[in-house]
């Protein structure tokens, strides 16, 4: 046994690890755009509630205008906010750094199974 064929024994898990990663930080960006998405509408539902049943004039009035911004303004960056680019860099970091990567996950799952028992 040579030490080319034990690099290659070691190569294939750490590739298939690495790819399922990359596969799962995609699954996730995904997810969590639909979630963002979904509660940026919401969000901006509620912005035009307030808005609709405040009162018009009077300290209240410009108290729920406040809200109803502020409101207005989250929900259109939940619903802009493009999670794509954030698994792309994850992405482009696991392959960058595929042992670290490896080792944090594992880390993170030991941390995640203690927490659970």
């Amino acid at each position: 046994m040579n030490a080319h064929t034990s690099d290659d024994k070691t190569i294939g898990p750490v590739a298939t690890m690495t790819a399922t990663v990359q596969e799962l930080g995609a699954t996730t960006a995904t997810k969590a755009h639909k979630a963002a998405t979904g509660v940026g509408e919401k969000i901006g539902s509620l912005a035009t509630v307030i808005r609709e049943n405040a009162p018009h004039e009077g300290a209240v009035a410009t108290a729920a205008s406040a809200v109803a911004d502020g409101l207005e303004s989250a929900s259109s960056y939940l619903r802009e906010r493009n999670f794509n680019a954030l698994a792309q860099e994850v992405t482009n970091l696991v392959r960058t750094y595929p042992v670290q990567s490896l080792l944090i996950g594992v880390g993170l799952g030991y941390l995640l199974a203690r927490r659970s028992r």
